[in-house]
């Protein structure tokens, strides 16, 4: 699984947030507590790895800005801050196949 797509994103996943237990079901914004600058570099190396267009993802859907958790422990800052969106790796992996971003509702 490591060579394939999914196996490649989980593997830099783990070595990106240091956590060992990550599957297709994981979502990387709340599970992994990636927001702001970490969650726009994770998509940024997914765009340039995998060539996806992420044109049309509204990133405030999905993350919190770099200036709403800077500050404030993340656990605090869930609990005053808006509910996003969940992002699972799995969704990610579909919008790799198909190389463009599109809505986990479409």
């Amino acid at each position: 699984m490591e060579n394939s797509p999914c196996g490649e994103l989980i593997e830099f996943l783990r070595q990106y947030t240091k956590k060992k237990i990550i599957s297709e079901s994981t979502r990387i914004n709340i599970d992994l507590h990636l927001h702001g600058d970490d969650a726009w570099e994770v998509l940024e190396w997914i765009s340039k790895r995998f060539e996806v267009d992420f044109q049309e993802f509204r990133f405030s859907e999905f993350f919190h800005s770099e200036e709403d958790t800077v500050g404030a422990p993340y656990f605090l800052a869930t609990l005053l801050l808006k509910k996003k969106k969940p992002l699972p790796i799995s969704h990610l992996m579909h919008v790799i196949s198909i190389r463009r971003w599109v809505d986990p509702t479409e």
